[in-house]
């Protein structure tokens, strides 16, 4: 049969949803081969969504434990999913590695050879190993220790065997009980689907696991990647035209060039955020009006036939209903039971989903840890230059103490501008995009960068002009140095951000007004859907055979 839910001609009697788990079905992937070939793994193409290929399977393996159960939706881009998991899994590794490689090549440029060329060439070093390390980290992992195990549907549900893959998805509260935490990419799709909602009570109805639910926007990955890769370009703009002031070379072709790299890579930098922001807003909304009764389900969508073979499938709704009813159920009137609970769900995944992300994200969906590794991924290349700056052997003393602190604010001057435009964006985002979004996204964009430029002058030019102004004993750059950690402090309070919190009119019926609260099967919807328009399961459960 072509998936489990559908069959040859007629619908049987609905397979049931287990808690229980037989040992040789509950398998794990490593991370690094969930992350393999860029994320071909998360692929939305034909190919990928139909493959019923064994070898798939045979990655992933036998496990009593699994860290990270990995809730997605298949229609948010590969890419997306693909940097996202990069970064939150990589990217503190990378940074210690940056930080590590940036003080040795300071040590051994000063001490024992001098790079040729340009002063930003010896920064470029700490970024390459820093790229490496944020791509192969797991693989480097794995080499060492044991890596971290993963449950990704389509590698750890065997899509060749029709009974093996009956019984994984009948099962998969099994996989949810057994893992450790629960990671959702989220996109403003995944709430709307009916496998990721089970997947979600799932994990709830688990006395204390709703602690461990790790919400991450699908888009946070691209976003921060992008702020980082204006900030070298800027750095690197900066440096190299500085060079070529000294060299009296072809200095205004190159700003002129140098700009439009600059503008386009900004403009990335910026639709990400506001893409990310915006998607972000409408989470708290949708949980406000969840109903399991108009959530999406791939037979539901596709008129209950098999958009790749037209074949029937079973209603998953049904399932999941039975599974929910048994969850909810009271001693109410049985005629009445079945709307009850579904009611009572809603009360349960309305709360307890709602306080679970309010306390993940009190200040924003960009936490004040994640704008930090951003910061530490940009200034720490720049340690190459700072130790050669310390080495004054004319000063001594209290003198040289002074100097050196004197050093290290201006290094870490750039930090504070940074993570402070990113605040400032967070913050514009609740005032602006409700209001600019759907009007015009240019002027948002442009209004934006506005804001963030002029947060980096207030953190940035009074520094430097007391920097640059005073003696280089002098610990007067203090001054407004601290008045920059005490706005940044001002600025990451989470008060904040739900003082400028939007309130977004969301709709959340996806399903015909007119359906059957109880189990909605459409008369007279067009079959002809577009495979990659799936829920989180479609892939295991409507594979080809």
């Amino acid at each position: 049969m072509d998936s489990p839910s559908e069959l040859e001609g007629a619908v049987s009697p609905t397979a049931s949803l287990r808690s229980d788990l037989e040992g040789e079905l509950l398998r794990g992937v490593r991370l690094e081969l969930c992350l393999a070939g860029w994320g071909r793994h998360f692929s939305q193409s034909k190919e990928a969504m139909y493959s019923i290929d064994p070898e798939k399977y045979k990655l992933s393996q036998q496990t009593d434990h699994i860290d990270n159960f990995l809730s997605h939706d298949w229609a948010s881009g590969r890419s997306g999913k693909f940097l996202t998991l990069l970064w939150i899994s990589n990217i503190r590794p990378a940074i210690l590695v940056t930080f590590m490689v940036s003080c040795l090549i300071a040590f051994l440029r000063e001490f024992y050879w001098e790079l040729t060329g340009g002063k930003w060439r010896a920064e470029v070093v700490p970024l390459l190993i820093f790229i490496v390390v944020l791509c192969f980290w797991q693989r480097m992992r794995a080499l060492l220790m044991k890596g971290q195990v993963v449950f990704l549907d389509r590698l750890c549900i065997a899509q060749y065997d029709p009974e093996l893959k009956q019984k994984g998805i009948s099962a998969l509260a099994g996989f949810l009980r057994n893992s450790s935490t629960l990671t959702v990419l989220w996109s403003p799709r995944w709430i709307t689907r009916l496998w990721c909602v089970y997947e979600l009570a799932t994990y709830l109805s688990n006395p204390g696991k709703a602690k461990s639910i790790r919400f991450v926007p699908v888009t946070l990955g691209a976003s921060f990647m992008s702020v980082v890769l204006f900030y070298v370009l800027i750095v690197f703009g900066v440096q190299t035209t500085l060079d070529l002031l000294e060299r009296k070379a072809f200095l205004g072709l190159l700003l002129f060039e140098l700009a439009l790299v600059l503008i386009l890579t900004l403009g990335i930098a910026i639709s990400t955020l506001i893409e990310t922001m915006h998607d972000f807003a409408k989470l708290a909304g949708q949980i406000k009006v969840f109903r399991v009764q108009e959530s999406e389900c791939f037979c539901c969508s596709n008129n209950h036939r098999h958009p790749h073979t037209g074949r029937l499938m079973q209603c998953d709704r049904d399932q999941i209903y039975q599974k929910i009813q048994k969850w909810c159920a009271t001693e109410d009137n049985k005629v009445d039971q079945l709307n009850s609970s579904l009611e009572r769900f809603n009360t349960l995944v309305q709360e307890k989903l709602s306080s679970a992300v309010l306390e993940q994200f009190r200040g924003g969906p960009m936490q004040f840890s994640h704008v930090m590794e951003v910061a530490c991924v940009c200034i720490f290349p720049d340690i190459v230059h700072r130790v050669h700056f310390m080495m004054r052997p004319d000063l001594s003393g209290v003198s040289y103490a002074a100097f050196c602190l004197r050093i290290a604010m201006q290094w870490s001057i750039n930090a504070l501008a940074l993570t402070g435009a990113i605040r400032a964006f967070v913050l514009l985002s609740g005032l602006l995009i409700p209001r600019m979004y759907q009007r015009s996204r240019f002027g948002l964009a442009l209004t934006m960068a506005g804001g963030c430029i002029m947060m980096v002058n207030v953190i940035w030019v009074p520094f430097w002009l007391v920097f640059l102004f005073t003696e280089q004993t002098s610990l007067l750059p203090a001054v407004p140095y601290l008045a920059a950690v005490a706005l940044n402090a001002l600025l990451w309070q989470p008060c904040l951000y739900q003082l400028t919190l939007p309130e977004y009119p969301v709709n959340s019926r996806v399903c015909p007004p007119n359906h059957d609260t109880d189990l909605w099967i459409p008369e007279n919807q067009d079959s002809s859907v577009e495979p990659l328009d799936h829920e989180h399961h479609d892939p295991i459960e409507k594979v080809s055979l």
